[in-house]
């Protein structure tokens, strides 16, 4: 990396900000293209022995 990244780094940002609705679908597209992202399942609280719950 060049001494001036950070430099080029924001003006690409600044014209990418400038051009969002041009870029938005895109985006999206992209996005959704690439498939879901996987979340764990939610924490279920089961009764019962627990040595790590505070009481």
């Amino acid at each position: 990396m060049g001494p001036d990244f950070a430099e080029r780094e924001q003006e690409l940002l600044h014209h990418l900000w400038q051009r969002r609705h041009v870029a938005g679908p895109a985006l999206v597209y992209a996005a959704r293209a690439t498939g879901r992202v996987r979340v764990p399942p939610p924490y279920v609280d089961y009764e019962g022995y627990n040595p790590y719950r505070q009481f």
